[in-house]
Formats: C-alpha cells, sequence, structure tokens
C-alpha cells in the first residue's frame, strides 16, 4: 500500500493512501466502496495527511456519501508520548478542519484505527467496549470532536467487553478497543453492529490484529424543501375582498381613481415590478379587511359535540344494567336521562341545520363569478379581464393603434415612460404569483 492509488478491482472502487517511505506499522489506508451502488464518475478524493487520513467523497443512490479513513499515530513507551503526541496532534487538527468542510447534507461516515482509548460517554459512545482504567492522554481532543459536530459511535454499543484489537504474542493476549466507526447522529439509523471476531485477516501476522467491524445504516436520499414565499394576497383576503366588492360597488371606483393619482406622481420609467408595488399598496390603503374567526362551527364546538356524547353514554349504561328489580330502575332512570337529551339534542340540530342552510346559501351567492364581456356582447379573455385595472391612466388616440401592428403598438402613459402592450403582457405573466388580483384556477 506504498503510495497513493486509484482503480477498480472486481466491482469495487479503491483508494488508496500511503505513504512513499513507509516503515513498521505504517501500512496507509485504503477506502472501498461498491461500484454499482454509487456513480463511479462522481468519485473525489483528497489525501489530506497521505497515510493517515483520506477523504472520499461520491454520489449514491441515496444521496452524497462523504467518507473519511484515519489511522492515528500509536503509541509507545511512557518515555515516547511527548513525541507521539506532537505527531498525533496535526492528525486531530486535520480531520476537525476536513470535517468543517463537508456540506451538512452529506451522509458522513469516519471510520479507522484510531489508537485512542476513551471511557463510556452518553449519548455518543456507549457501554459495549473493553474497559480500560486509564484512557489515552488525548482522548479529549475526539470527544470534543464528536461534540462540535454531533457524532456517534455505533460500534460502541454492542455487547459487553468488545475489543477490536488483539495480540496473541504475550502469555495473556492483550486486547483494546480502538477502532471506531462514527456518524452523524441525524445522518442515519443504524440497524446492526457487528464485531467479526472469527474473521481470517491477517492471521499469518505474528503481532496484533485488528478485528473487523460491521455496521448497516438506512440512507434516505437528500430532498430539498424550499421555503414557500408567502402571498401578497392570502386566501382569506382574497375571499374578504371579493365579499367586499359584492356588498359595495363603489370602492372598486375609489381604487381606480387613487390608483391612477398613484401613478400620476410616479415619474419614472416603466417598471411592472413597481405598478406591482403600487397596487398593493394602494389596495392596502383603500380595502380595510380584516381576518375572520378562526373558531370552528356551531356544530363543530365543544358544547354540542358533548352533548351528543352525553346522549349515547346515558343509552349505552341504559343497555349495560342487569336484569334484576334494581337493573330495571336504574335502566329505567337512563332512558328518561336518554330521551330528555335526545329532544333537546334535536332541537337544537335543527336551529343549527338552518343556519348552515343560510351561510351555504350566502356562500354561493359570493362565488357565483360576473361574466365579463365587451361592448359588442363578447366575452372577455383573463387577459383582458384585467386591463382595465390600469386602463384609466392610460390615454391612446385610435388611429395610433389602427397605423401599427398589435406587437409595435405603444400605449403612452402620463408618466414619462412608454409602455409596450407585448411588454406588459410578458412582465405580467412573470408577476403572477405576486399580483394583487385573485388567481385563476
Amino acid at each position: 500500500m506504498l503510495g497513493e492509488l486509484d482503480y477498480e478491482s472486481r466491482g469495487w472502487l479503491c483508494v488508496n493512501s500511503g505513504l512513499k517511505e513507509a516503515k513498521r506499522a505504517h501500512a496507509g489506508v485504503m477506502t472501498l466502496v461498491r461500484a454499482d451502488f454509487v456513480d463511479r464518475d462522481t468519485l473525489r478524493f483528497h489525501h489530506v495527511i497521505p497515510g493517515h487520513l483520506l477523504h472520499v467523497q461520491v454520489r449514491s443512490k441515496g444521496g452524497w456519501l462523504s467518507l473519511l479513513n484515519i489511522y492515528q499515530f500509536c503509541w509507545g513507551r511512557e518515555t515516547e508520548d511527548q513525541a507521539v503526541m506532537q505527531k498525533r496532534t496535526p492528525v486531530w487538527k486535520a480531520l476537525r478542519a476536513t470535517l468543517g468542510h463537508i456540506p451538512s447534507t452529506h451522509f458522513l461516515m469516519i471510520g479507522g484505527d484510531m489508537n485512542t482509548v476513551t471511557k463510556p460517554q452518553a449519548p455518543r459512545l456507549g457501554t459495549g467496549m473493553l474497559k480500560d482504567k486509564v484512557p489515552s492522554p488525548d482522548a479529549e481532543a475526539m470527544i470534543d470532536i464528536m461534540l462540535d459536530f454531533d457524532l456517534i459511535a455505533p460500534n460502541t454499543f454492542g455487547r459487553m467487553q468488545t475489543y477490536t484489537y488483539i495480540h496473541d504474542g504475550y502469555q495473556q493476549a492483550r486486547k483494546s478497543f480502538v477502532d471506531y466507526i462514527l456518524t452523524r447522529r441525524s445522518g442515519g439509523t443504524p440497524s446492526k453492529v457487528t464485531h467479526l471476531r472469527q474473521f481470517p485477516v491477517a492471521r499469518w501476522r505474528q503481532g496484533g490484529r485488528h478485528l473487523p467491524v460491521r455496521v448497516h445504516f438506512t440512507l434516505s436520499p437528500y430532498k430539498k424543501h424550499q421555503s414557500a414565499q408567502q402571498a401578497a394576497w392570502p386566501g382569506w383576503k382574497r375571499q374578504a375582498l371579493c365579499k367586499l366588492l359584492k356588498e359595495n360597488g363603489e370602492i372598486r371606483m375609489q381604487y381606480s381613481m387613487k390608483v391612477e393619482q398613484a401613478l400620476q406622481q410616479t415619474h419614472t420609467q416603466y417598471d411592472p415590478t413597481d405598478l406591482n408595488k403600487i397596487l398593493l399598496r394602494v389596495a392596502d390603503e383603500t380595502f380595510q379587511l380584516r381576518r375572520p374567526s378562526s373558531r370552528p362551527p356551531q356544530w363543530a364546538q365543544r358544547p354540542h359535540v358533548m352533548s351528543v356524547k352525553n346522549m349515547w353514554a346515558a343509552y349505552r349504561q341504559m343497555k349495560a344494567q342487569s336484569r334484576n328489580m334494581r337493573g330495571i330502575i336504574q335502566a329505567w332512570r337512563k332512558y328518561k336521562e336518554f330521551m330528555q337529551m335526545h329532544k333537546a339534542l334535536q332541537k337544537q340540530s335543527r336551529r343549527l341545520r338552518r343556519v348552515r342552510m343560510d351561510d351555504i346559501i350566502r356562500e354561493a351567492e359570493v362565488k357565483k363569478r360576473a361574466q365579463l364581456r365587451a361592448e359588442s356582447g363578447r366575452l372577455l379573455e383573463p387577459a383582458e379581464e384585467d386591463w382595465p385595472a390600469i386602463g384609466p391612466c392610460m390615454h391612446f388616440s385610435r388611429d395610433e393603434i389602427q397605423g401599427c401592428g398589435e406587437t409595435s403598438c405603444r400605449l403612452r402613459c402620463r408618466g414619462s415612460g412608454n409602455i409596450v402592450r407585448e411588454k406588459a403582457k410578458a412582465q405580467g405573466r412573470s408577476l403572477y404569483e405576486l399580483r394583487a388580483g385573485i388567481p385563476r384556477r
């Protein structure tokens, strides 16, 4: 595993990061990704620290994956702790900097030999680790990274006294928990964690061996949610406006006059966005609309609903009485209560039914759409129906319209600019969501 390699073998995409001049225990790291699970054209990798920290990024069927493979320097004799600490510190700093560059929408997984012994710390480190009396001197560095980036180690929540490293070269085999799998707590749900103790990896070695760890994750595709833009005129406001125009026809003329006055005071060049702002501002000043009450109707309010429940509760209690004399008397009392509540509820329901029918008739009258027609009796199109809203502020001659085509006809406004009919139509369509009028469906 010397040097930097990138190749494909037997359905796996392999990325290797090693040292050109490696010594004992300096083999490097390698990341393998299944080729049928990812888009190989999106594979990117970065040798952050060759042989110690490798970052692989690829797009899978479940979204973007960011895989970090780490090999931390191992501890030696106690007299060498200071020298080893100076080597390990840059690796922790590089890991922290790399995590800061990974988007939060990527599924993040960190794995490798960190050569760090820690203690259980809920909810990030479980109690499945082999207990060790003395943690590593820089164990706080790894824990701080987990806290800052909201990471969790799923392989620490297995069976008690689990180890990931074993050395059989001693009279009593030395065991430790130094290999970790880290991921975001919100990135995926680990369904199963398994330590393969009998997996024949490097059985030929006389020294220590690392035991493989298998973790199953459930990935969900990344879905981008765009916040909906709040409409200037929501549904309740449009309904209230329709009701107001139905009851008061003079306020429509007041709105047209105020729009004409506002356009006369504007001496800038024609801009559909500014025109839309003027229409909305004048509408807010002219139409004093109040949001209707959000209380439910009378037949859905608590008093009426509870009366129905109490009536049927009395009926069930009547049917549940025993057949002896005492039960018959109790059943007769419940029957009397049931009949009294039934008569009162029947009278109340008739009154509410009449109220509901009156509301339906009023709503139907408000929703009735006026069919606008031209002077010749022809039905107007939606674009032609909107034209009278800005018609009072424009003056143009019939000779100018007859002397030029429809596409090149210019309507002269009282302002300093000119309005092109085709341009006004195109800009009006782009302002469909922001316009002050009622949208047609």
